[in-house]
């Protein structure tokens, strides 16, 4: 029962903010507590193993692409197949609707199909945030130009900032993390060596980046 509560709290929450390492952190430390603390030691390693695959799925990529859309205050979103999302999102949380209907995880009062929306959430964000990350494949490396970096506001309403950064001589946007975009810090115009992928539902990412040759304000002053 409270793994499944774990479960619909990181869907939710996954639909707000993109998790990171802290989350996977605060799952060990969850585990750990019920592992030793608790009658029932099997949800702490179920919790500690989803954070572990957390874990790995935030460390498969370095940033990855977003489609902006909207009007001057602009909602940025990640690119993905839609279609495919949605198809093995109904299919996948199927098998999960019955494993908590008739393993009787929780009290139904009335129809069990209202259990299905959970199941629909906590179906799309294994896949989208987790499986579609750690298997990331056609990986191609090339050399860029970082052409500017920036940070929003996701919504109007919203507090929660988004990191955006952009290659030059190409009209693509990428998200990144707060501690990720440091390295973009007084580097536009500078060359970077990027390994770009997709996840299985057409996301864009680039799973490494490294500076190669430093053109920003904090670049060495070279003797003639």
């Amino acid at each position: 029962m409270f793994f499944l509560g774990y479960l619909v709290f990181y869907s939710v929450l996954s639909l707000l903010i993109d998790l990171s390492v802290f989350f996977s952190i605060l799952s060990f430390i969850l585990g750990g507590t019920l592992y030793f603390n608790s009658s029932s030691p099997l949800q702490g390693i179920a919790i500690c193993a989803f954070g572990l695959l957390i874990l790995l799925s935030s460390l498969c990529y370095h940033s990855k692409k977003i489609c902006a859309g909207g009007s001057s205050f602009v909602n940025y979103d990640t690119s993905y197949n839609f279609l495919s999302v949605s198809i093995a999102t109904v299919i996948s949380a199927i098998p999960i609707w019955c494993i908590i209907v008739k393993t009787d995880i929780i009290e139904i009062g009335g129809s069990p199909l209202y259990i299905f929306i959970p199941s629909l959430l906590i179906s799309w964000a294994i896949l989208f945030k987790i499986v579609d990350r750690i298997f990331i494949h056609n990986r191609k490396t090339q050399e860029v130009v970082l052409g500017d970096y920036f940070t929003i506001h996701r919504s109007r309403r919203s507090l929660i900032h988004v990191y955006i950064f952009k290659f030059k001589d190409s009209p693509d946007l990428y998200s990144t993390g707060m501690f990720r975009q440091r390295i973009f810090i007084d580097k536009i115009g500078s060359k970077f060596s990027c390994t770009f992928g997709k996840g299985i539902f057409g996301t864009s990412y680039i799973t490494s980046i490294k500076l190669i040759e430093d053109a920003g304000v904090n670049a060495p002053i070279r003797k003639k």
